[in-house]
């Protein structure tokens, strides 16, 4: 992306303001490192960086779906020098795996339990275009002792509601995604974002990852970046010249992001010292 000084500003204020990054910001969770080592590896390739092998490396052993950038960057070299890379770096984390005697954490079969198998199709997608309005701003959400669901120890918990429709504001902000994409697609940075969607389509729609338990929230940092950059994209090319509407659009974008994420943020922190006081 090849951004002036103020779009930077733009784009880096109404980043910082969606809320994955808000809510991630307060929540240390795991996926925040395997984001990070994902820009690390993506930052190598674009700027023809030395050990790239080892970033790849790293951001697969902080979450193993991010191998399948592999598969974006790889291909494109050639089926034989693509096996021949995919060897390579087989080698190579194998190694770190038995290094670490973390050798035994390969089993696939329990991993099943996680995904969607019994979450009908039409549910899935529900929940997968909800996960798209959820990677901008904070999704509608159960909490409360009537309504919120309540664990075996009398906990109340503060969790996501139910996707019982269809989420339009979901389905605008994917068609603006594809939009970005058509618009710079001889963009390589495009394509990854497009590739990267695709892959969170097969990953939590099709596959059904998290879906069992409805919890797609989980992943808005570690895919929600792409939706971000190309709906980002799409606003810049279709104003591109008309740039009083395009800086009004973004300006009302930051304000609807900053209102509804920090208020979401102030209302999770406040359960929090209600109901699980320190």
């Amino acid at each position: 992306m090849q951004l002036t000084s103020m779009e930077k500003l733009i784009f880096y204020l109404a980043f910082v303001l969606t809320y994955p990054f808000l809510l991630f910001s307060l929540m240390q969770e795991q996926y925040i490192f395997s984001v990070f080592w994902l820009f690390v590896f993506i930052h190598t390739v674009f700027y023809k960086k030395e050990n790239q092998d080892y970033a790849l490396v790293a951001a697969t052993g902080s979450l193993l779906t991010s191998g399948a950038m592999l598969f974006f960057f790889g291909l494109s070299n050639g089926i034989r020098k693509f096996s021949s890379y995919c060897c390579r770096l087989g080698f190579i984390f194998l190694t770190f795996l038995c290094i670490s005697g973390q050798f035994h954490k390969i089993r696939i079969l329990h991993l099943f339990g996680y995904t969607g198998v019994n979450v009908d199709f039409i549910s899935r997608m529900k929940q997968f275009i909800n996960f798209i309005t959820s990677c901008f701003m904070q999704p509608m959400i159960i909490v409360g002792k009537e309504i919120a669901f309540i664990h075996s120890r009398g906990e109340i918990s503060y969790q996501l509601a139910p996707v019982e429709s269809l989420n339009v504001l979901g389905l605008i902000l994917l068609a603006f995604a594809i939009t970005g994409f058509v618009l710079n697609k001889k963009n390589k940075f495009a394509q990854l974002c497009l590739f990267w969607i695709a892959f969170s389509f097969i990953i939590l729609c099709l596959i059904g990852w998290g879906t069992a338990e409805n919890g797609l929230i989980l992943y808005t940092l570690y895919f929600g970046w792409a939706y971000f950059c190309l709906v980002f994209l799409a606003i810049e090319k279709l104003f591109d010249n008309f740039l009083i509407i395009r800086n009004a659009i973004f300006i009302t974008a930051i304000i609807i992001l900053a209102y509804i994420n920090i208020s979401g943020i102030y209302d999770l922190i406040r359960f929090g010292i209600r109901f699980y006081p320190v």
